[in-house]
């Protein structure tokens, strides 16, 4: 079972690429660094680092491999591994969300069988042509989602493995409040879902 789980895992980490899947930085709101560097609309982000945003600011890259946009709150990091030079052919290429908010959209029509999605500490996100929210708060080592559209599938990355899918209208979440044992997932009313798309508007997946 823990070797069919891990087998899962695997399957769900970014394959890597010949040319690895560059981040655009569309839009900008306050300040955003990369590897420590102020960064600026239309930079091309290539390498392995983390991109951090500061208070009240909002960041969107385009990722366009992965016909997909990502969207970053306010107070939060996500590091990129990005660059293949000095990795083995068959090392997974890894966004990770260590802190904050982030909004994954996919672009109308977009497949999601090409391994793309987002890990926290403690699960991975596999992406099927979707909308959803992801929040990772590592106080609580607790990593939640909220699906807009589409679903996504849930792989813990936990001692105690689990693998959830959740669809369109579902919260669920891993660790904290949710428990270390297994992936907790729940029905949403249209109201809440409201709520929840409030945190991080997108607009369109391609501009502010």
């Amino acid at each position: 079972m823990r070797a069919l789980v891990l087998c899962t895992l695997l399957f769900f980490s970014f394959t890597a690429l010949a040319v690895p899947p560059v981040a655009k930085v569309i839009y900008i709101k306050g300040k955003a660094t990369f590897a420590g560097q102020n960064i600026n609309v239309n930079q091309e982000l290539a390498s392995n680092g983390v991109v951090a945003t500061g208070p009240s600011s909002v960041l969107k890259i385009y990722i366009a491999t992965w016909q997909s946009t990502i969207v970053l709150g306010s107070h939060t990091t996500m590091e990129l591994n990005l660059d293949n030079a000095n990795r083995p052919g068959d090392a997974p290429v890894i966004y990770t969300l260590e802190k904050g908010l982030c909004r994954w959209i996919s672009d109308p029509g977009a497949k999601g069988n090409n391994r793309k999605g987002v890990h926290t500490k403690i699960v991975a996100i596999g992406v099927r042509g979707t909308d959803f929210l992801l929040k990772e708060n590592p106080l609580l080592s607790e990593s939640e989602v909220v699906v807009f559209d589409g679903e996504v599938v849930m792989v813990s990355k936990l001692d105690n493995p689990s693998e959830s899918t959740a669809k369109k209208g579902q919260w669920g979440g891993l660790g904290g409040r949710f428990g270390q044992n297994v992936i907790r997932l729940l029905d949403l009313p249209p109201v809440v879902l409201d709520e929840f798309q409030k945190l991080l508007p997108h607009g369109s997946s391609k501009a502010p």
